[in-house]
């Protein structure tokens, strides 16, 4: 990132002092005040939240959020600039005196606002804004590669920080998973020692290496993502292990392909695998982290190998290297978009939108030294596992990181390597007879299976009685405080009972308090109040504690019911295996949307094929055309993330910005495959505009955006043809683009009215003014602009102006300068 070298104070004609170099001709024209009012008019409306502002426009932004501090009692403002400007300026900020204004200089990572904040991310009352220095900066300029850092770093935060809030999906399926996660991982480390791992993902680079992956497939020790087990169908590979992460139940309609290799794989999943997949596995697996969320008798939590994110390739590296592989190649993992795509060719991903099924796009470096487009959970997957390798060479120095992949995305000690010259570089020996000895290993016995389930039956339902406890304290927890203080005064037996139920609770919850918080962050959020703890008053105590007892309240209960619904699927387990009534076991299987759960039954009981062959036969059969089904909810999430107008339009300006015509070309083309409606077909004449001026083709550009209708569209259409008419100095096409705009939004009248200044129609403009201040009144920058106007053709009117706005705005610096 360039930073700006040198710095030069001036002072404008009001008497401020600002760095030329950050902020250049920005406070020339109105004082620094007026022209933050206009730009974050209602932006720090609100208190009890966190502010990040990229740039300090040389501190006189800094000046201005200090009229807000005693205001906002319980919000915070983050800056960050230059080390060379806050040096310029840190004479004019006193820190001491504002304690809760934070300037940080650019190496600053956001990560550290969940730790320095956290408050604010339990409410998730996080803005960022924008400088003036930052709005004013081209884009090849220091303070807009700042803005774009930034802008993608708050974005990945934002996505990390919301999983970790929202832990419900994932609990949920922890306690669903049960009595299914019975076998750890840790118990088998080092099983295949010296072996090389082949990680596959389903990105694009993954068409290009399956020839090669054929010809040496015996010498590979394959984990693949469970998303393209058709791929691998199709191919005709085996992988030796799927891994398999996600709770939700779409991730089964994405994996079902796995099924068909129920025989030859083993399934590592991570302790929150979606219980449709796990439930329905009847060949060997075995679990990765804790079985539970909650800590042991002795608070410690469960040993076992980890299962890192955000992304199922993260887990996969950790299982290959805990198990012992020394050599690591990684194969359609892009973590990237190469070439455009986002996908292997043959995923419902790729036929479905692709890579324009993502809302938030970034920027990473790929294995040639360029650019290339990637998502945030990409960003944030690429950024783990590289930090993964570096923390695994520290301990194992001796492993190898390769991708094969020239376009996928490059991550510091992972040598890229063209498949076909791999062989050259490592040595790759079969590892087939561990793999099976591994896979023979984990077979379980019925008695010690149905032992282990029972296990899990009393765990689950000893935890239940606890939390109907925390429950239980917590309401009683709710009366005392209504009854904290009477006629203002504080009842001490209130206060006594109220913290002998907050002190029970907390006892009870011990070490997982945490994971309460995040089983149900909204019920704390919704009376949770970052503040001063130092300053509160009563209706402040009161509002702590309510929130206190009704988060926990809500939190506890919800995670009761969800244990009860664990105890339930982990009986039904139970009853499998002790082979109870077919019959009710076909019903329980189908309720709970899981007729795969047959075959698992049919593995612990062949005999009950004898018995119940027709309708065994019938179950396996209707899973059989569940996996076949193409219809998926999968599909139709996709097609309509393809179809988010929000999302593309987003996507469409960041590659206006960048001027990247690729982009655009296949924008474009994704835009005229989806059904068109009248958005869509603005949007397809904005982008054809686009294109047009940027081949040169100003005359077509213009004609093309002036047909998008749509009034969001036609907005930016405008804009961009009022910016190509404004580069020809095509003064006619400019006035007529403006009129246009001002039919979209009264606040065109001052550009346009500025434009018939400059080309000489000075009364034009007058009457421009004149219109818009009465119907925009309290805009008293306008009034100015209109005093100036006005006093160039007529000084005593233009005074008669002035007197008459300093009556409803006596201290505008600028009219008081004036009269």
């Amino acid at each position: 990132m360039e930073t700006i070298e040198q710095l030069t104070w001036q002072e404008s004609p009001f008497g401020e002092h600002y760095l030329k170099e950050v902020n250049k001709s920005a406070f020339q024209r109105q004082l620094s005040k007026q022209l933050f009012a206009k730009h974050f008019a209602k932006a720090f409306d609100n208190d009890e939240t966190l502010y990040v502002i990229v740039g300090t426009d040389s501190g006189l932004l800094l000046k201005y959020v200090q009229q807000y501090y005693d205001e906002l009692k319980n919000s915070r403002f983050v800056f960050i600039d230059f080390d060379n400007v806050l040096t310029e300026i840190k004479e004019q900020f006193d820190a001491k005196k504002y304690e809760r204004i934070n300037v940080f200089k650019e190496s600053f990572d956001l990560a550290l606002l969940g730790q320095l904040y956290s408050s604010y991310l339990v409410t998730g009352k996080i803005e960022l804004f924008r400088s003036i220095a930052v709005l004013d900066a081209k884009r090849d300029e220091p303070y807009a590669q700042l803005w774009h850092h930034y802008q993608e770093s708050f974005q990945q935060f934002l996505v990390v920080e919301k999983n970790a809030l929202d832990s419900r999906p994932f609990i949920d399926a922890m306690l669903l998973n049960a009595s299914h996660n019975l076998e750890p991982l840790i118990n088998h480390s080092d099983a295949l020692q010296g072996g090389t791992a082949l990680i596959l993902g389903g990105g694009p680079s993954l068409d290009e290496a399956l020839p090669w992956i054929k010809q040496v497939r015996e010498k590979l020790v394959i984990f693949s993502a469970g998303r393209i087990a058709r791929r691998l169908l199709a191919e005709g590979i085996s992988p030796d292990f799927f891994v398999s992460v996600d709770p939700y139940d779409i991730s089964f309609d994405n994996s079902k392909g796995m099924f068909h290799f129920v025989e030859d794989s083993i399934l590592l999943n991570g302790n929150h695998i979606s219980p449709k997949i796990l439930a329905q596995w009847s060949g060997a697996s075995s679990y990765m982290s804790t079985k539970y969320p909650w800590h042991e008798k002795d608070g410690k939590m469960e040993k076992n190998i980890a299962a890192p994110g955000p992304n199922v390739i993260n887990t996969a590296v950790n299982a290959a290297v805990e198990l012992g592989c020394s050599q690591i190649i990684f194969s359609g993992v892009d973590l990237c978009f190469p070439l455009g795509k986002a996908y292997e060719s043959s995923s419902d991903e790729a036929k479905v939108g692709g890579r324009f099924t993502f809302k938030g796009v970034s920027t990473v470096k790929d294995n040639r030294g360029e650019l290339a487009e990637t998502q945030p959970a990409y960003a944030n997957a690429r950024q783990g596992l590289e930090l993964q390798v570096k923390i695994y060479l520290q301990e194992y120095p001796h492993l190898n990181f390769i991708n094969t992949g020239l376009y996928s995305a490059a991550m510091e000690n992972v040598e890229y390597v063209a498949p076909e010259k791999i062989e050259q570089k490592i040595d790759l020996v079969s590892k087939k007879q561990q793999v099976a000895s591994l896979k023979q290993s984990l077979e379980m016995s019925l008695s010690e299976r149905t032992q282990r389930v029972e296990s899990s039956v009393k765990e689950l339902q000893s935890q239940l009685k606890r939390f109907k406890s925390i429950v239980s304290l917590s309401k009683d927890g709710l009366k005392f405080v209504k009854t904290l203080y009477k006629n203002g005064q504080q009842d001490d037996k209130s206060v006594k009972k109220s913290m002998k139920a907050h002190s029970k609770i907390s006892q009870i919850i011990g070490d997982d308090g945490d994971m309460l918080f995040r089983y149900d962050s909204v019920a704390f959020k919704e009376n949770f109040r970052p503040m001063d703890e130092q300053n509160m008053e009563q209706e402040d105590i009161e509002s702590q504690l309510t929130s206190f007892f009704k988060g926990v309240n809500r939190s506890a209960e919800m995670f009761s019911k969800q244990l009860e619904l664990a105890i339930h699927y982990a009986k039904l387990t139970e009853d499998e295996l002790k082979n109870r009534d077919f019959d009710a076991l076909s019903e329980r299987w189908q309720k709970y949307d899981a007729i795969g759960r047959v075959f698992n039954f049919v593995k612990w009981h062949p005999e009950a094929l004898q018995v119940h062959a027709e309708k065994i036969e019938a179950l396996q059969q209707n899973f059989y055309d569940e996996l076949s089904n193409t219809q998926t909810r999968l599909v139709e999430s996709l097609e309509k993330k393809s179809r988010d107008l929000p999302s593309l339009i987003s996507r469409i300006e960041q590659a206006k910005e960048q001027h990247n015509r690729q982009t655009l070309v296949e924008l474009l083309e994704h835009l005229q495959s989806l059904q068109e409606d009248a958005a869509v077909k603005s949007l397809i004449f904005y982008v054809q505009g686009l294109l047009a001026d940027i081949d040169g083709n100003a005359e077509e550009a213009i004609a093309v955006l002036k047909q998008a209708e749509d009034n969001i569209i036609k907005e930016k259409a405008l804009l961009k043809c009022l910016s190509i008419c404004m580069q020809a100095r095509n003064h006619q096409c400019s006035l007529q683009t403006l009129e246009a705009l001002c039919s979209v939004s009264l606040n065109y009248m001052i550009p346009y009215a500025d434009f018939l200044k400059t080309i000489g129609q000075l009364p034009s403009a007058i009457q421009i003014l004149e219109i818009y201040v009465q119907a925009q009144s309290q805009d008293f920058d306008a009034w100015a602009k209109l005093i100036q106007f006005t006093h160039e053709v007529d000084p005593q009117r233009a005074k008669q102006i002035a007197e008459q706005v300093i009556e409803y705005d006596p201290e505008n610096e600028m009219i008081k300068a004036y009269l």
